[in-house]
């Protein structure tokens, strides 16, 4: 009898198969979830170098324009002081009215402010003329022509030369004509935050002349950066910092600070992952234009510049910090170059050249950006 083989595996083929096949999808899977782990990092790490290339160029053009209107052929405009309220508050009675503020946040980010005639639209930014003098200090102003101004719009009136004080109203209604001439009305109210209900809260109201000025400044001409972050809480029920807790919950905003506090969802949104802001002023010997050093806005002299002293500065440092997503491992070292030595002839203070992160910051990767911005108007002012 012929006996026929049947065709088919064996038991330890199968098995050796079924073991290679396993074998094979543990290496494959390790490997998909090293390239996944790989992509996460550096996306995460990209969009902080995008954030903070974003927020840096922000920055670079919003302080290039700084002073833009509030210089005139004589210099500062309100070379002797400036009235402002909002809101039923004195903000400045008298007080000088520096174009670009350095407020030192210390261990924390810094926050730099600076003002400048954002108008839009039709108007040239020349100023207008004052044609028929204030019976009071509360009286509408008779101007030449518009310019643009409409309700809701900040302007300065000012003398010609800068050597009267100036003060700052809000359209709170569109120019009316009169004749030749347009009347402003700066009422207070709802359409009027920034005018008081009377001239007579500032200690030395000003009624303005024929051959003053009137200027445009726009919807938001004092605005300033800074950092804000959520909140967040800890395991312990304690509030913790959002800066080392979430990577994501910081940004840098830009946002009016007589009006608002710098919290998000307030102002605008300019970068997010963005944890850390520093900057300096680039400042020059008297009558110079070259930055001979920079400094912090500490101490006597640059905490609160006087006129004489804001006219030596002639640029801001900036440094941003973003931060990426966060590593098990310390993927960062202890400190953070914020920025290089200064030229020959420049003098740095050591204390800013470096963050220092704590051992929480180092599972995260940092991109630091930095730049230097030259304060054109008030450098071709020869101020």
């Amino acid at each position: 009898m012929k006996r026929t083989r049947q065709q088919g595996y064996s038991l330890i083929e199968l098995m050796i198969a079924t073991s290679l096949a396993v074998i094979t999808g543990l290496v494959a899977l390790q490997v998909a979830s090293s390239f996944q782990l790989r992509r996460v990092t550096t996306g995460g790490k990209n969009d902080a170098v995008v954030s903070a290339a974003v927020g840096l160029y922000t920055i670079e053009r919003e302080l290039r324009m700084t002073g833009a209107g509030l210089i005139g052929s004589d210099g500062l405009v309100c070379k002797t002081g400036i009235n402002l309220q909002h809101d039923d508050i004195v903000v400045h009675d008298r007080d000088p009215l520096p174009l670009v503020t350095i407020i030192d946040g210390g261990a924390g980010p810094d926050i730099i402010q600076y003002i400048r005639s954002d108008v839009q639209g039709s108007s040239s930014g020349a100023p207008t003329n004052i044609i028929d003098t204030m019976d009071s200090a509360d009286a509408a102003l008779h101007v030449d022509r518009v310019d643009g101004l409409k309700t809701g719009d900040l302007y300065i009136a000012a003398s010609s030369d800068g050597n009267k004080l100036c003060t700052l109203y809000q359209m709170s209604s569109d120019p009316i004509p009169n004749v030749n001439t347009f009347k402003l009305f700066h009422a207070s109210g709802d359409t009027g935050p920034y005018n008081p209900q009377s001239a007579a809260v500032f200690s030395n109201p000003m009624a303005y002349e024929v051959g003053d000025k009137v200027i445009n400044l726009g919807r938001q001409p004092i605005s300033a950066f800074s950092i804000a972050c959520k909140s967040v809480v800890a395991s312990d029920g304690d509030p913790a910092p959002a800066a080392d807790s979430t990577p994501t919950g910081c940004e840098l905003l830009r946002y009016a600070p007589i009006e608002t506090a710098p919290v998000i969802g307030k102002g605008m949104a300019v970068a997010s992952q963005i944890i850390n802001l520093q900057a300096q002023y680039g400042v020059a010997a008297v009558g110079s234009q070259s930055i001979s050093e920079w400094v912090d806005a500490t101490g006597a002299t640059w905490q609160t510049p006087t006129v004489a002293d804001f006219s030596r500065i002639k640029a801001v440092r900036v440094a941003l910090v973003a931060r990426g997503e966060y590593d098990a491992a310390l993927v960062s070292p202890e400190k953070l170059t914020l920025w290089s030595e200064p030229p020959t002839g420049q003098v740095l203070e050591a204390s800013t050249l470096e963050l220092t992160l704590t051992a929480e910051q180092r599972h995260y990767r940092y991109t630091v950006l930095t730049t230097v911005v030259p304060l054109i108007n008030i450098i071709q002012a020869g101020l």
